[in-house]
């Protein structure tokens, strides 16, 4: 088995039973099934075992906290004209990484036959009425199209995702299958007799083209007031936040909740260390691959942002500056004497912002017009490539051919509850993160953009190129994070991925934002590149401090990350320089904790303490998504 669990709440040891099917799929005879066979299992609870599962998960809890006293789990779904849906059997990316060595039963049967048996479900096949409006779809037509695609997209995810793990997985038609498939599957860990297996709660099924279509009056959206059941689960070990702002009272469709399941992959996985793979050199009167950033006093973490993107496969950085007083910009110096960065000084910028001016005046350098690919991000931004050996030629390999601009969504890495500033890497110290399915605020998911040079764009800005020239439509092809083409999505314009763009499986774009709470009083006080005139406070901290769900994937590039920065100090000056950006940034933060401004600032990030809904609530309700 290759998936691995750390952290409270895992449950590597108890083997359960999932069925991560659909209902009406003989989920009730998978249940009848194991009580025969001595197994403890719940089934159904009128509901509420998917509703405790979406609201566990939400809140950054094991999927089956207070109710794991059971071994089989089968018909997790909630349906709820009011409240919406919850298929809680899609939640299994979730289960697989909290419970490894469980055994998941994908229970299946004929597509039209099982939308049929929905179709006459329930006391007057009231059912299908029900879903409808949980969903805030107008026509019974509507709601089939959506059971449809429903279907073939979780068979086909499941058994793909189920293959990358090696867990204990099966597929199980209840039309055609015997009982011993089942017996025999469960066979490790589970005696048991394929003689109890029966076919209970059966809906008797016609063709769809007999089924009589009920046409349903248009209702509206149906939305839920989350805020008291989020209050009713949290822990009391976990203190509330004792800020003067208003409890939130935003009300929210369900997919809208957060939740930590649509990565393909074990992020709670400790594995390998990734192999410390030599930079190639780029071709002949090429700069190769180039990193593009701004920055301000960003002297303490600069050696291990440029260490880290040249062990991954960058060749070369154009960095502007602007007013550095902390050792920034003598070591960008040293380092362009040797070769490796190029550094433009753009304290003088006049316009909108130093960003801007400085993103204007990349296009025309030499290092940018020679370049293979080019990247902006900032300081505080790292390219996490979870493929192949994780370098940027594995996931170039890893893509469609043809591909020219890759979308990299960001992961909010939060404080993780550091405070005090300490000088070891930052991809090391926090590894707590938001969670992967976060469509609301709006920045949870901003995106940069990795893009060949290919002279498709006339400009680039903070998050992407823009102003694509002519005859360029057909010669460029957007991917996501996981390699979809998104290209009519994102061709020409789109700051940050959505429910149709997102990606994270091959590369994501983890944004340390905060970093300790010692280093965040010298960021609020050095203000920002892009947003000049905003400022960076309480409600900065309380957008991006996500902590709930654990991410390890960067940390196997930790061994070549410090061979990397040994090699960088072995060149002359560039080890004082760093300490003496690590002493400056030390005695700044000491001078700003005797600022009452700034003492009140660090007191009130402390009090702080948010579930993702609450967080989501929160930022939402006082318009913080800016």
């Amino acid at each position: 088995m290759s998936t691995q669990v750390i952290g409270p709440g895992f449950d590597a040891i108890t083997p359960r039973i999932f069925q991560i099917g659909f209902n009406k799929c003989g989920t009730r005879s998978l249940y009848e099934f194991m009580k025969q066979n001595g197994i403890s299992a719940v089934h159904f609870k009128r509901g509420n075992l998917a509703k405790d599962m979406a609201e566990n998960l939400s809140a950054g809890k094991p999927p089956l906290e207070g109710f794991d006293r059971w071994i089989g789990y089968t018909d997790m779904q909630r349906v709820s004209k009011r409240e919406g849906v919850i298929e809680a059997c899609e939640f299994y990316r979730s289960l697989a990484a909290y419970y490894p060595r469980s055994y998941f039963i994908l229970n299946t049967r004929s597509k039209d036959r099982w939308i049929s048996s929905r179709l006459r479900h329930g006391k007057n096949q009231n059912y299908a009425e029900r879903y409808r409006k949980g969903l805030g779809l107008n026509t019974q037509e509507e709601l089939i199209d959506f059971w449809s695609k429903q279907w073939d997209r979780h068979h086909a995810e499941v058994p793909e995702f189920f293959a990358k793990t090696g867990q204990h997985f099966l597929i199980y038609d209840i039309e055609t299958d015997t009982p011993d498939k089942l017996s025999d599957f469960l066979a490790p860990d589970f005696k048991t007799d394929p003689a109890h297996f029966g076919h209970e709660g059966k809906t008797e099924a016609k063709s769809l083209e007999n089924a009589a279509p009920t046409i349903y009056a248009k209702s509206e959206e149906i939305e839920t007031e989350i805020a008291e059941p989020v209050q009713n689960i949290l822990p009391e070990t976990v203190p509330q936040a004792d800020a003067p702002r208003k409890e939130p009272e935003i009300k929210l469709s369900k997919r809208f909740f957060p939740r930590n399941d649509i990565v393909g992959l074990n992020e709670q996985a400790v594995l390998p260390a990734y192999a410390e793979a030599p930079l190639r050199p780029p071709a002949e009167g090429s700069t190769g691959n180039v990193i593009i950033a701004c920055m301000k006093n960003e002297g303490p973490f600069l050696l291990e942002w440029i260490a880290y993107h040249r062990a991954i496969g960058f060749h070369h950085f154009l960095i502007y500056t602007n007013d550095c007083s902390d050792g920034t910009t003598e070591m960008l110096d040293r380092l362009a004497a040797m070769g490796i960065v190029t550094h433009v000084d753009n304290s003088d910028w006049e316009g909108s912002s130093p960003q801007v001016v400085a993103l204007n005046a990349a296009m025309k350098h030499p290092v940018v017009e020679k370049a293979d690919w080019l990247v902006h991000i900032d300081a505080d931004e790292f390219i996490n490539i979870r493929t192949g050996n994780g370098t940027f030629d594995c996931l170039l390999d890893a893509l469609p051919e043809g591909v020219t601009n890759i979308a990299m969504t960001w992961r909010l890495f939060g404080s993780a509850g550091v405070k005090d500033y300490e000088d070891l890497p930052v991809i090391e110290q926090f590894d707590r993160c938001a969670p992967s399915y976060l469509p609301k605020p709006h920045i949870a998911w901003g995106l940069k953009t990795a893009t060949r040079n290919i002279g498709a764009y006339r400009k680039i800005s903070c998050h992407r190129p823009n102003g694509l020239n002519d005859g360029f439509d057909e010669k460029i092809t957007w991917v996501n994070g996981s390699g979809k083409d998104i290209t009519d999505a994102r061709a020409k314009n789109g700051w940050r991925s959505d429910l149709k763009t997102i990606g994270y499986d091959l590369v994501q774009l983890n944004h340390y934002a905060l970093r300790s709470s010692d280093s965040f009083l010298v960021k609020r006080q050095r203000g920002r590149a892009l947003h000049v005139d905003r400022s960076i406070g309480v409600d900065y901290w309380t957008r991006m401090d996500w902590n709930t769900h654990q991410d390890l994937t960067i940390k196997r590039n930790l061994a070549r990350l410090a061979s990397e920065i040994d090699r960088l100090k072995a060149y002359p000056g560039i080890a004082e320089c760093h300490a003496a950006s690590v002493a400056w940034h030390r005695e700044k933060i000491a001078s700003l904790k005797g600022v009452a401004e700034f003492s009140e600032l660090m007191q009130d990030v402390h009090t702080i303490k948010l579930d993702d809904i609450s967080r989501m609530q929160t930022v939402l309700e006082a318009g913080m998504e800016a």
